[in-house]
């Protein structure tokens, strides 16, 4: 499955990923399969720059989420970190998803064209799409866009400090796992809120890997203890991994 978190503060954004991966691998002998790569430093980063100060992470195809990147980098050339055009550009994108939908379509089509015949149904090209991108808009405060799902990848906007969510939250994880993560990020939030901005990043990789280790002790099949964590501010950026 794949996990990923953040939150917001006054004038800062928290990202944080596993880096499980799970590729479709097509063989012309025998059917597609699942597979577990083993991480690298270079697997593990699952948080990526787009421009214009504005960052992305999901969960889902990683060919798909790639060429999302490249879409919105594309968009976000020639932007400044911080100013509207940034901003206007990225939920010019959100509101209108159109041409994710179709990549996303191309996508899993050009993958199925290359598994046999009788490979069956390939659960990893039917999965959730979740898409965040985390940025700030004109005053400095944080935004988060988020994807809906793959069937029609509708996002919500929220801004401000004091913003949580992860992956799962919505159905694939248990109401009390819910719960229980909602709560660790609730916690984090306050906690980080009572930091100087310049401790924010190392305060934050002291508490949010913790909950990554506890839900891979629990679901070692669906996600990683380890992954990578960006602490973003309007003018910079702190990358880690864990």
């Amino acid at each position: 499955m794949s996990f990923f978190c953040y939150l917001t503060l006054e004038r800062c954004c928290v990202l944080a990923a596993d880096n499980k991966k799970h590729v479709v691998t097509v063989k012309n002998t025998g059917e597609g399969r699942s597979t577990v790569h083993e991480v690298t430093t270079g697997d593990a980063r699952k948080i990526f720059p787009l421009g214009a100060g504005w960052w992305m992470t999901g969960v889902g195809l990683a060919a798909f989420l790639q060429e999302v990147r490249q879409h919105v980098q594309k968009a976000l050339q020639g932007s400044e970190p911080g100013l509207d055009p940034a901003a206007a550009v990225l939920e010019k994108i959100a509101e209108s998803p159109d041409e994710l939908r179709c990549l996303y379509r191309r996508r899993v089509e050009a993958l199925r064209e290359g598994l046999p015949a009788e490979s069956g149904r390939i659960e990893a090209l039917e999965g959730l799409q979740d898409i965040v991108l985390a940025g700030f808009d004109a005053a400095s405060f944080p935004v988060i866009l988020r994807s809906g799902s793959d069937a029609d990848f509708a996002f919500r906007r929220w801004c401000g400090p004091g913003i949580t969510g992860f992956s799962g939250e919505n159905g694939a994880w248990d109401p009390a796992v819910v719960e229980r993560i909602r709560l660790f990020l609730g916690d984090a939030v306050e906690d980080l809120q009572q930091c100087p901005p310049s401790q924010i990043g190392d305060r934050a990789w002291d508490l949010i890997p913790p909950l990554f280790q506890w839900l891979a002790r629990a679901f070692p099949q669906r996600l990683s203890a380890h992954g990578d964590l960006v602490c973003l501010t309007p003018h910079e950026h702190q990358w880690l991994l864990f």
